[in-house]
């Protein structure tokens, strides 16, 4: 019986044990993740605010649409968006870009009005007021308590002033530019919900909460009106958008469908029977009906008929692809702001539906090209585009299409040169005259020994250009036009090149590196010992060595006399874990100055200087649209990456001293 006891009270101890070690266990584990979290918080918070909006500029591919709005008789049209605020001109068809280096308080613009005929723009960090003269936005009631507040709505009401939503629950009116901003208490112990809608409807400001409150508000005498809902809103709908249509209210709800008066002046709001989506966000009236933006496309009331008829987006595969958050009524169109597809219009004549690119067309940055004038950005297979914007100013210039028929559809790789964009991708290779848009293009189905063109190597004085491509290495001769192969290589997938003097230097898939004679085209070494694809070669002619990144394998160090070739370790410090870590494959190299640019896939670019022989890092802490590093591009006073998210502007002597290098 004692032994019995004994063993029952030991397993019990044992017991004991392994459960306390496993809430030790437990409760470090926690405690390691909250202190890393907080950790990557604050340097995320500390990095983002370091942010100089002038010296680090940001071109997005816009998504999402909040508010659409034009300026009276004036034929522009003002979009508020997730990535900035643009403007159109329909008559000359021309789009300006406002962002933080045009002093918007942030990227995230919520919603625009005109005051006077001058646009406001209300942010995640404030009101701004444009300047004309100054060609900025400024900071409206600076110091006050909309000064950097998240405001989400804005509307104005003749002659009581402008009014403000901010996102958190409070409503604020600015009486004149001089006064101070007067917070409106809003009755029912709402003041802290969350403020959805705002908008103007003759005399009265209607205002929609969360938890489904919906009021009239009258700035004249400051009364409210409040509205019932005869069928209860889930706990947490939102009132989006409000709209009168011959005399009868009817209220957009996030969860509940559409709501309605059922006569004219009743207080009641009642369920709209036979709608067909479970919520909506926006109105735009028409004479028979209205237009009604759903997270499940766009649908359009037929008073008459009582019916409603959808009009299905071609990028509508499942319910929720396209999500209309805002529209904007012209007599042949309907302008369209989606959740993750952008703008565009529905042509009501013909029923076509059309695209509008305020900013990239697509996101993906994967050529770059730049000079004191011009960025070229395309985005490799994503549809065949290109864009073109002014360095300074960042305002898109020319967007071209594959449909053009000037450039290739897939383009991977740029070049400048004597005013010329040359450009290479997976179907040929061919250039633009930016001078006076001459252009031509070698497809690849002509001439095949031009396919998959990823780099391109420039012989300016001999007007010589070589391409490396999926047989070898071809010769551009620009004063023949003419294209010629050469044959000893044509075994090889050339993937980078350098030339200086009389050597080519080709980078392979899979065989290292090539030694050329550039004059004859003979194959005169080849360095084996690197079996992974060659993603970028740098070198100076007062430089013995040369740089060459791979994929998989990091980076080396070859020299050009004896062909002899070093690892260049990137430390850990810089780049946890080396480019063997799938995150740290290098997708692009680039030399630019005195500096070797290397992209990783997922861990944003490292510099490295030879001069010091030092690596630094570049990341979206340091304002990157994003870490997928796709390309780089230099002129005299911008450096310019590319990502998968879009393109960065960095203002070199900012990037210097960011970095602690010298560009």
């Amino acid at each position: 019986m004692g032994e019995l006891f004994n063993r029952f009270h030991a397993t019990r101890r044992n017991r004991r044990r392994f459960w306390l070690s496993i809430l030790i266990f437990s409760s470090t584990v926690l405690f390691l993740f909250l202190v890393f979290f907080v950790k990557r918080h604050e340097q995320k918070s500390l990095s983002y605010s370091q942010v100089e909006p002038d010296s680090c500029v940001r071109l997005h591919e816009v998504s999402g649409v909040y508010r659409i709005r034009s300026e009276r008789n004036r034929g522009r049209i003002w979009f508020a968006t997730a990535q900035g605020l643009y403007e159109l001109d329909t008559l000359r068809n021309q789009w300006q870009r406002f962002g933080p280096d045009q002093g918007l308080g942030s990227d995230k613009v919520y919603d625009v009005a005109f005051i006077d005929e001058i646009p406001w723009a209300v942010t995640r960090r404030g009101c701004n007021r444009y300047n004309a003269k100054r060609g900025r936005f400024e900071m409206v009631a600076p110091g006050s308590k909309l000064d950097r507040a998240p405001l989400i709505l804005i509307e104005e009401m003749e002659p009581e002033g402008v009014f403000f939503g901010v996102d958190g629950g409070e409503l604020y009116r600015l009486a004149s530019l001089q006064a101070k901003p007067e917070r409106i208490p809003i009755p029912d112990g709402n003041d802290d919900a969350r403020i959805t809608c705002l908008k103007k409807i003759g005399e009265m400001l209607y205002i929609g909460i969360e938890n489904g409150w919906l009021y009239a508000y009258d700035p004249r005498n400051g009364s409210f009106h409040r509205y019932v809902f005869g069928r209860p809103l889930s706990p947490h709908a939102y009132l989006w958008d409000v709209v009168l249509f011959k005399g009868n209210l009817w209220v957009a709800t996030s969860e509940n469908g559409l709501y309605r008066q059922e006569q004219t002046g009743e207080d009641t709001l009642k369920p709209v029977k036979g709608f067909p989506a479970k919520g909506a966000f926006a109105f735009a009236l028409e004479e028979d009906g209205f237009w009604c933006g759903t997270p499940f496309g766009l649908w359009r009331y037929h008073a008459r008929q009582d019916a409603w008829i959808q009009f299905v987006h071609p990028r509508e595969k499942q319910p929720t692809d396209f999500q209309v958050l805002t529209l904007f009524n012209e007599k042949d169109r309907l302008w369209f702001g989606s959740l993750e597809n952008g703008c565009g219009y529905l042509n009501k004549r013909n029923l076509e539906w059309v695209t509008a690119f305020p900013s990239l067309s697509r996101p993906n940055a994967a050529a770059l090209a730049a000079d004191d004038s011009l960025v070229w950005v395309g985005f490799g297979y994503q549809g065949g585009f290109t864009n073109a914007y002014s360095s300074d100013a960042l305002q898109k210039i020319k967007a071209y299409e594959a449909s053009d028929d000037i450039l290739e559809q897939s383009i991977q790789c740029f070049t400048l040169s004597n005013h010329r964009l040359f450009y290479g991708g997976y179907e040929g290779f061919g250039y633009l005259n930016m001078a006076t848009g001459e252009y031509d293009h070698y497809s690849a189905r002509r001439f095949p020994e031009i396919a998959d063109i990823t780099d391109i190597a420039v012989s300016p004085s001999q007007g010589l250009y070589y391409l490396a491509g999926a047989f070898g290495v071809v010769a551009y001769y620009a004063d023949k036009d003419s294209l010629a192969s050469f044959s000893e290589t044509r075994r090889y997938r050339t993937t980078a090149l350098y030339a200086e003097g009389d050597t080519l230097w080709a980078g392979t898939l899979s065989h290292g590196v090539l030694v050329i004679d550039r004059k004859s085209g003979q194959l005169l070494a080849r360095m084996d010992g690197v079996s992974s694809r060659v993603m970028g070669l740098f070198g100076r002619p007062d430089n013995p060595d040369l740089l060459l990144a791979t994929k998989e394998k990091g980076c080396y160090r070859l020299q050009k006399s004896t062909l002899r070739m070093e690892s260049v370790d990137i430390p850990d410090k810089v780049l946890p874990g080396g480019c063997q870590q799938y995150e740290n494959n290098i997708m692009t190299a680039k030399g630019m100055g005195n500096l070797f640019w290397v992209g990783t896939r997922f861990r944003g670019a490292v510099v490295y200087d030879e001069n010091i022989r030092q690596w630094k890092r570049v990341t979206s802490q340091q304002g990157l649209l994003g870490n997928q590093i796709r390309a780089f591009a230099q002129s005299d006073r911008y450096i310019w990456i590319g990502t998968y998210g879009g393109v960065t502007r960095f203002h070199k002597p900012y990037l210097s001293r960011l970095l602690d290098i010298v560009l």
